[in-house]
């Protein structure tokens, strides 16, 4: 009876494996194409169910978590103004169209912290050379300033006169909290 009980056994799983060999390999998709591995997949988003928040899938590529505009508190702000789609494809070219900007502005600031290391108090130019980097460092600046604003106000404009307000509004009760911190604890019970 054990013999039995083992054959059928046997008999079921090569039947599975038939039916699985004869499976065409194209009709199922592979698991790797299932996956959503996060901001690798901006184009796709989120899969279905899998809601991260209203545009948390924009705006974030590789490489673009550490800073730049998609770091900045307007990148950071959009995220809970609900932007459509297009909104979001608007900010997204937007930012590609001024990527190789920033990526110079990038290079210029590493070259400069490049040269401040390369510097050599001991000198005889030390004073010059210092002088020389920081006027480069308040022109970059100065060029990091107008390139940021010049987005901002590009993606600004994308936006919906409510979504105009509803960012001034979240400005102003983030500033709220920012000086009730400052004020500290102690603020709350004197007033």
């Amino acid at each position: 009876m054990k013999l039995t009980v083992k054959i059928a056994a046997l008999a079921a799983i090569l039947a599975a494996a038939g039916v699985q060999a004869a499976t065409p390999q194209g009709a199922a998709a592979a698991p790797q194409q299932l996956a959503w591995n996060g901001p690798a997949d901006n184009d796709r988003g989120p899969p279905p169910g899998d809601d991260e928040g209203p545009g948390n899938h924009h705006f974030r590529g590789p490489g673009m978590h550490r800073g730049g505009m998609h770091g900045s508190p307007l990148m950071h702000e959009l995220h809970r103004l609900n932007l459509s789609d297009a909104q979001s494809d608007a900010v997204d070219a937007i930012m590609v169209k001024h990527h190789a900007e920033q990526r110079d502005l990038f290079k210029r600031r590493r070259d400069l912290h490049r040269g401040f290391a390369a510097l050599d108090p001991t000198a005889t130019d030390y004073a010059s050379q210092s002088s020389k980097l920081a006027d480069q460092t308040g022109k970059l600046a100065h060029d990091e300033v107008l390139l940021r604003s010049r987005i901002a106000g590009e993606v600004i404009a994308t936006l919906t006169p409510e979504q105009v307000q509803q960012l001034k509004a979240d400005r102003a009760e983030h500033e709220a909290r920012r000086e009730q911190h400052r004020r500290g604890p102690a603020a709350d019970d004197a007033g």
